[in-house]
């Protein structure tokens, strides 16, 4: 959806009586990421046999509610006579002007940590569009010659442009995983703020946590 453009959502209601009805339909937008939920509720009415019910919301409500250019999750509810819910559906991608992310770029990382010192990577998250997204990094440890991962994560907004994002782990990290002195296989990923991986693949590569 283009940035400053309305919002129409058409609602396939049914009504098995003799009456029109009347309804409520309530759209919750709420940015990925957050809890920040804006709520917009229209009224309705329903034929005989049921219809189709189309709601706006104008560019202008959607500014005021302050949403903008970003990645959305989307519900819909319906009530009926006395506020009886009728319909909802749930988790609904929204997608408010371009993102465009990539991670092209193996991550740098600390190769060997002394005892007590923090393990750092560095990651190089790409956005060639105009809107900015919340981005998950996750870094997997894995002992050598073993399956006993330790996935790690952190969230970021990457704006357009993108930037490098540091991903540290400190000694009490560390110690909280159970991530101890020895080699370990690590894997990089990046998820956008719909949860899907950003690119097909994930790079890989080995660190060593030293012994005091």
């Amino acid at each position: 959806m283009l940035d400053g453009a309305d919002f129409t959502a058409i609602w396939d209601l049914g009504n098995p009586g003799p009456v029109t009805g009347n309804v409520t339909l309530l759209t919750v937008i709420t940015p990925v990421g957050t809890e920040n939920s804006r709520e917009f509720y229209k009224t309705g009415r329903v034929p005989p046999s049921g219809g189709m019910v189309e709601t706006v919301l104008t560019a202008q409500e959607l500014r005021q509610a302050g949403i903008g250019p970003g990645n959305y999750l989307v519900s819909f509810v319906a009530f009926g006579a006395a506020d009886r819910r009728i319909g909802q559906f749930f988790g609904n991608r929204l997608t408010i002007g371009a993102i465009g992310l990539d991670f092209d770029t193996q991550p740098t990382h600390t190769e060997k940590v002394p005892a007590g010192g923090d393990f750092e990577a560095a990651f190089d998250i790409g956005n060639t569009g105009n809107a900015a997204d919340k981005v998950t990094l996750t870094v997997v440890f894995t002992p050598v010659g073993t399956e006993n991962s330790v996935e790690v994560s952190k969230q970021v907004t990457v704006n357009p442009g993108g930037g490098r994002f540091i991903f540290g782990l400190s000694s009490a990290d560390q110690a909280a995983l159970n991530i101890t002195p020895g080699m370990y296989v690590i894997r990089f990923l990046a998820f956008n703020g719909f949860g899907d991986q950003i690119t097909d693949s994930f790079y890989s590569a080995l660190v060593e946590f030293l012994f005091g």
